[in-house]
């Protein structure tokens, strides 16, 4: 009857609309729900630091499908930076800079600085040392003088000689000489009477 058909109809109509705005619905969740896509920060090999001259940089990025750009003189690198293909060449001083894009999704920027190693000085030649002396004992350390005793006034050279003691002994009284006795008038021997 017509009344079935209208009625039908209403049906189909409210099973199409329901239809869409359950559609509209899942749509309108899914992009309001959409996990956020994370770009890891690219490693970059070797660690900075010193070096003894050219080195070979190596770039990886962690996260699948991410790709490198880097600079190599310390700028700030972007999607317009040189990609990172294969390993790179760099003499230092050099700062090697790169970050991960994936997406439209940008991870961190790393940065490596790599130096250039001082080489020591070498110390002029000196002619040949000679042999050690024995060592000098240590000098004793300077002693401050004592305090001087207040001079004394000069004595004149008169009053400071000694009058010199006589060496020679008080004359003896002179013993006026005795006259020696005479001495007796020799006699000879009487002479024997000569037999006659």
């Amino acid at each position: 009857s017509a009344f079935g058909t209208r009625v039908g109809d209403v049906f189909t109509w409210v099973t199409i609309v329901l239809t869409a705005l359950f559609l509209v619905l899942a749509v309108l969740m899914v992009l309001r729900f959409k996990p956020e896509v994370t770009v890891a920060d690219p490693i970059i090999t070797p660690p900075g630091g010193p070096v003894a001259g050219r080195v070979v940089v190596t770039m990886k990025a962690p996260t699948r499908g991410a790709d490198i750009y880097y600079t190599v003189d310390g700028s700030e690198p972007t999607v317009q930076s040189t990609k990172y293909t294969s390993a790179i060449d760099v003499e230092p001083p050099a700062t090697v800079s790169a970050l991960a894009v994936r997406d439209g999704v940008r991870s961190g920027v790393v940065r490596q600085v790599y130096s250039t190693i001082e080489q020591p000085q070498l110390p002029a030649e000196t002619p040949a040392e000679a042999p050690a002396q024995p060592a000098q004992p240590a000098e004793a350390p300077p002693t401050e003088p004592a305090a001087e005793a207040p001079a004394q006034p000069e004595q004149p050279a008169e009053a400071l000689a000694q009058p010199e003691q006589p060496t020679e002994t008080p004359a003896q009284p002179e013993v006026e000489a005795q006259p020696e006795p005479a001495a007796a008038p020799a006699t000879a021997p009487a002479e024997a009477p000569v037999a006659g």
